[in-house]
């Protein structure tokens, strides 16, 4: 009976690898040294490690990157943005914790033909779940990844998850066993 119920625990949490999902573009949300100090203590290096293992698989298999950076924060992380190098579209500066706000995310989602995005990135009860709940409304379909996100030491643990499950595609970066 205890095996039943393991295995009942694992198939109601199991999330594919995102390997196996479909998406179109990648975007890389606040990755920037001034929000990245007030993660929780290790997240930084788990968030960072992940989103390395999600840009190289762009890489291999063409998929553009698209970094959102809020305006006068600086620049995103440069161990992210130079392993995307040629594979980013483009970069856009947000004035407002949405993505999508201002028009250019989604003139460019838009140029390139994009339906399905991943969403990585930092403050995801802010600006991850404001730009997701935008694609979303834009009619976007939206991959997102708890390996991938993360919040600031004063954002609540959960980072916004249980909104997300029920509205996105759910992914891991790591093979579950």
């Amino acid at each position: 009976m205890l095996e039943l119920i393991k295995n009942l625990w694992k198939k109601e949490n199991y999330y594919p690898h995102f390997s196996e999902v479909t998406f179109d573009a990648l975007l890389i949300v606040d990755m920037q040294p001034y929000f990245i100090k007030e993660l929780r203590k290790g997240e930084d290096d788990k968030i960072i490690r992940n989103q390395q293992h999600v840009i190289s698989f762009c890489n291999r298999n063409s998929i553009p990157i698209i970094v959102v950076e809020y305006r006068r924060y600086g620049k995103t992380l440069s161990e992210l943005t130079k392993l995307a190098g040629n594979a980013i579209a483009a970069i856009i500066q947000k004035e407002f914790d949405g993505g999508f706000s201002g028009g250019e995310l989604d003139s460019i989602l838009t140029n390139l033909n994009i339906k399905n995005i991943f969403i990585v990135g930092i403050n995801a009860c802010y600006c991850i779940l404001s730009t997701t709940r935008d694609a979303l409304y834009n009619g976007y379909k939206v991959v997102i990844s708890e390996d991938a996100i993360s919040g600031r030491c004063c954002h609540p643990l959960d980072n916004g998850m249980p909104w997300f499950r029920k509205k996105c595609t759910v992914v891991n970066i790591v093979h579950q066993k």
